[in-house]
């Protein structure tokens, strides 16, 4: 799954980041992957500030599975793609990976839904945001209407 990964963002781990075991934090985990989703984002939509009202995406579900800690003097990078685009939701991959050994840290899935600020409801995933996506992931996504 490595090669469906085309955007990758460096993170710089800050001194508040780790606990006394000198681990970053678990919490501090779903900040990084927020960094790469927005990072992601703005590299597809071609814009230095995201209109969020404009794309109109909200997180409705984050999965996460730890699977080693990120230490003190530690690099390391999220990767982000999109698996999945259905009428309504969006379903990104990210992974932290220690660049320097190409070690996993974490591994998320994220369900974005559409969604309409005026009316505060879901609403279908604009065709603005899924061409942005197919051009930048240079692939064809299959729109999973059920879903």
């Amino acid at each position: 799954m490595e090669n469906l990964y085309k955007h990758s963002v460096e993170i710089q781990p800050r001194f508040n980041d780790f606990d006394a075991l000198e681990h970053v934090n678990n919490t501090v985990y779903m900040n990084y992957f927020d960094i790469g989703k927005v990072s992601y984002f703005k590299t597809i939509w071609d814009t230095d500030l995201i209109d969020w009202k404009e794309f109109g995406l909200v997180v409705a579900r984050i999965e996460t599975d730890f699977i080693s800690p990120i230490l003190m003097g530690e690099r390391v990078i999220v990767r982000t793609t999109i698996l999945r685009i259905g009428n309504k939701s969006l379903e990104l991959s990210q992974q932290l990976i220690n660049p320097d050994t190409n070690q996993l840290k974490a591994a998320a899935r994220t369900i974005m839904v559409g969604f309409d600020v005026e009316t505060n409801s879901a609403e279908p995933i604009t065709e603005k945001c899924v061409e942005a996506i197919t051009r930048y992931e240079g692939r064809t996504f299959k729109r999973e209407i059920n879903r």
